[in-house]
């Protein structure tokens, strides 16, 4: 999703882009171990996380995995235990920006 902002002609001089491209459909291989290391995530729950941030209901990860949706259920019932959610927006928005953080960490 783009947002386009109008600048002043004083402004457009200093004006940039930032533009964040990301593959909704890639697997992100480490993004399951960092949400293990910070919340204290199984491998089940953490596949789960990282299936809702990418956009997938609980029911879709369900069929697509063929694991039962009251499973699914269960392990988002964990992660909100875990993460100190109460709603399914609050959570994702908690895993999202655990995974932002630990990326945006410069290394030494």
């Amino acid at each position: 999703m783009f947002r386009f902002v109008r600048c002043s002609a004083a402004s457009r001089a200093a004006a940039f882009v930032l533009a964040f491209l990301r593959d909704p459909q890639q697997r992100e291989g480490s993004g399951a171990q960092l949400l293990i290391k910070v919340f204290g995530l199984t491998a089940a729950e953490a596949d789960v996380a990282n299936a809702l941030c990418l956009g997938l209901s609980p029911g879709d990860y369900a069929r697509q995995t063929n694991v039962s949706s009251n499973t699914v259920y269960t392990h988002i019932r964990r992660l909100k235990d875990k993460t100190g959610s109460r709603r399914m927006a609050e959570l994702i928005r908690k895993l999202n920006d655990a995974k932002s953080a630990i990326v945006a960490t410069p290394r030494s």
